[in-house]
């Protein structure tokens, strides 16, 4: 419906037959393009043709099958195929011209599925049921993952191979750090510490690298159980700030309108961002993802439940003369000491 929707500025979009990048958009929805380029895409795959224009215009009506692209100042360069073997030369066909026409085909661009799996596949996507499947399947692949790598690595060190030697000679001529390296030539030494030192660094350096593939890893899986648990968490968050709002309200009875609006602001931003915060240490395995969803909605939950016992008993929120006796008598016997010392 608006084609121009589908061009990002200063990078290619494959739209159609076409390859198209546009230095800026502008106008009535980004109808007018600057700095255009445009491969046109051939059926052995080579790109011949290149258009090149100062300026251009999207023109489509909505809910139509294409657009039509008119191209103004520009130039059209195109490789002539040649049929006969290649020579040095390269023939090709420059034409200028002050506006060109274009019409794109967006049948398939607009052909979507969204039942197909590249779509339905993505964990924002799926229900709880197909996010459960989803979490056993890539912790399954998770953890054969891990293992073969482990065997793999097992086998690279070689120690596999010391089993193939004499037990015997081994332990005979083993008995110190250093003691193999001193029955062999200076040649032979340098050569076995040179290779201990490579194969040492390219197994580091296997490590950092499959470090970073299974924190990947690990991350979508917690993003799959963190999307799942949260689709409970928002249910039962509703209910829970009507739990703590409802007592507040009755303790609250001084400061009008203005108070219990600023409280209950005050309740929701801190569990808003406390939520955030612990959802982001939960996506890379820092906490749990079950803490990470419903720590903060069990913390709010507590707090309902003394709202609710001190709205029973008609008490307000705090206590204020209470708290001064309770923390009186922790700094008394602290100065007393102080001062005694």
């Amino acid at each position: 419906m608006r084609p121009a929707l589908a061009i990002t500025e200063g990078m290619f979009n494959d739209i159609g037959e076409s390859n198209i990048k546009v230095g800026r958009k502008y106008g009535q929805n980004n109808r007018l393009l600057e700095d255009v380029i445009i491969h046109e895409k051939s059926l052995d795959q080579i790109n011949r043709v290149v258009i090149k224009a100062k300026r251009g215009e999207l023109k489509s009506e909505e809910l139509s099958e294409g657009i039509q692209l008119v191209l103004y100042d520009g130039y059209r360069y195109e490789e002539v195929r040649q049929t006969k073997k290649p020579k040095k030369t390269h023939p090709h066909s420059r034409i200028a011209f002050e506006q060109y026409v274009m019409n794109i085909d967006l049948r398939t661009f607009n052909d979507v599925d969204l039942n197909e799996a590249n779509y339905s596949n993505t964990f924002k996507m799926q229900n709880i049921g197909e996010l459960s499947k989803s979490i056993d399947s890539l912790s399954s692949d998770y953890m054969t993952e891990i293992e073969a790598f482990a065997n793999t690595t097992y086998l690279r060190t070689g120690i596999k191979s010391l089993h193939q030697m004499e037990k015997p000679l081994v332990a005979k001529n083993f008995s110190g750090r250093n003691d193999y390296l001193e029955k062999i030539s200076n040649r032979d030494r340098n050569r076995v510490l040179t290779s201990a030192k490579e194969h040492v660094t390219v197994q580091l350096n296997s490590f950092s690298n499959q470090k970073n593939v299974f924190f990947v890893r690990e991350k979508m899986i917690n993003l799959h159980r963190l999307w799942r648990d949260d689709k409970f968490v928002t249910a039962y968050a509703a209910l829970l700030l009507f739990f703590v709002g409802a007592p507040l309200g009755a303790i609250i009875r001084k400061g009008g309108f203005g108070l219990p609006i600023v409280v209950a602001l005050t309740i929701f931003l801190t569990y808003h961002f406390a939520g955030t915060l612990f959802k982001n240490s939960a996506e890379d395995g820092s906490l749990h993802p079950f803490w990470g969803t419903w720590l903060t909605s069990i913390i709010l939950t507590i707090v309902g439940i003394i709202a609710v016992l001190r709205a029973t008993k008609d008490k307000s929120v705090f206590d204020v003369e209470r708290l001064k006796l309770t923390l009186r008598r922790p700094l008394q016997f602290i100065l007393k000491k102080t001062r005694n010392g």
